[in-house]
């Protein structure tokens, strides 16, 4: 068990809040994600928030990994909402591009920066590949998939630059899945999921560092935390299967740095938040 201070300070913004009598039941095959999802058929698929990764890839010739990511969004629209939208709306359309592309695609690693000038009304105005170690086609091919994303209308233009990794194939990558989210009352079930879910990426890349060195370590961390009625934390806690200390010691910094709304009737909401590692086939 890993302990933390009673309590920490929220160090970031929340975009969403809300107050309602929360919801515990365990997320089903059909439960809404907060952020949108990516499911191909095609092996692992992470729900996306901060980003997106396909892993276990099939292009043809090996099992590969896209990452997309946005690398800066000024103007109308925030980081956050251009990043959800475009996971939201992207669904089959990277892999369709690498299809396209696995002929020049080979193990080395791939680089694609899209820059896109969004209106004021939403609609995407241009999608260039500013700079690319890709191939030429596969990068049209991502700045033709954003081309086709609607944005929320805005009260300026909004310039966002998207970047697409695909890593050289190396090390084994991680899967981060959640188990069931127990809330009690005074926030929903979804925004408290919708916080956590922003630092994925983070949490993944805390299991991504140990099984570099240790492949087959895999389990659960439970953790487990009370939000004060100011929306600080306090108490948080990890128990679960998985105890490796560098793994442990990094979700709880991950955990620390979130900032939750504050809850209705100034109430003290108690979280179970079990994350479930394991190696990517």
């Amino acid at each position: 068990m890993a302990s933390a201070p009673s309590s920490a300070a929220p160090s970031a913004s929340v975009v969403a809040s809300a107050s309602a009598s929360a919801t515990n039941a365990a997320p089903s095959d059909d439960d809404t994600p907060p952020e949108g999802a990516l499911g191909f058929g095609l092996g692992l698929v992470d729900r996306c928030v901060g980003g997106f990764s396909i892993q276990g890839l099939n292009t043809g010739l090996t099992p590969r990994e896209l990452r997309g990511e946005v690398e800066s969004a000024t103007g109308g629209l925030t980081l956050d909402l251009v990043r959800a939208k475009i996971c939201a709306a992207f669904y089959g359309k990277p892999h369709d591009c690498f299809v396209a592309a696995k002929a020049t695609l080979g193990d080395k690693p791939t680089t694609a920066l899209i820059t896109l000038e969004i209106e004021k009304t939403g609609s995407v105005a241009s999608a260039k590949a500013e700079k690319s170690d890709a191939d030429a086609k596969l990068s049209a091919c991502f700045a033709d998939a954003l081309k086709g994303v609607s944005f929320a209308a805005a009260k300026a233009k909004t310039t966002v630059k998207y970047r697409f990794d695909v890593p050289e194939k190396g090390p084994p990558t991680g899967k981060i899945s959640e188990g069931a989210v127990v809330v009690s009352t005074g926030l929903m079930r979804d925004i408290v999921r919708r916080v956590v879910r922003v630092r994925f990426s983070a949490l993944r890349a805390c299991y991504e560092k140990v099984i570099k060195t240790n492949p087959k370590l895999e389990g659960t961390v439970t953790v487990s935390f009370a939000i004060q009625p100011d929306g600080s934390m306090k108490d948080l806690k990890t128990t679960g299967s998985l105890t490796d200390a560098a793994v442990l010691g990094c979700v709880t910094k991950n955990f620390l740095s979130m900032a939750f709304p504050e809850p209705e009737k100034k109430a003290t909401v108690t979280v179970t938040y079990p994350l479930i590692y394991s190696i990517a086939p």
